[in-house]
């Protein structure tokens, strides 16, 4: 199921996998502010459909974010937390930036997640990961 394609994001929903897939470094505010909705609009479905998911991010295409996005993303997780709680299998963050990588550990030192997060460098890696929480 599709959930959001614009030119900064793609963002799925399918066999059990909440899929983000980042096409551009930056978001411009319009794109950014449909990303939000998306995200938004994921949780109030999910919460009421009471679906286990795995979410899978692929950042390797971003750049850094203005400090206002991700405080945004921290606040949007945030309402969310308990539904996370609930529901989420884990995280698997596709990054191979270091510096991007920096910034999204002290995103979650902000706002320690939920569920287990795993970074990797490949899809591939991200695959292995899914499969064996899959068991």
């Amino acid at each position: 199921m599709k959930i959001l394609d614009n030119n900064f994001a793609n963002v799925t929903f399918e066999e059990k996998i909440f899929r983000v897939n980042i096409k551009d470094v930056y978001p411009k505010e319009e794109e950014w502010e449909e990303c939000k909705q998306g995200l938004e609009n994921f949780y109030e479905a999910i919460k009421i459909k009471k679906v286990h998911f795995t979410i899978l991010y692929d950042i390797t295409n971003m750049g850094l974010l203005p400090f206002n996005y991700i405080k945004d993303l921290i606040s949007i997780l945030m309402k969310h937390r308990d539904t996370s709680e609930e529901l989420v299998i884990a995280s698997i963050i596709i990054v191979n930036n270091k510096i991007v990588k920096n910034v999204v550990n002290s995103m979650f030192a902000m706002y320690p997640s939920a569920r287990p997060i795993k970074f990797v460098n490949s899809m591939d890696e991200a695959k292995d990961i899914i499969e064996e929480y899959s068991r």
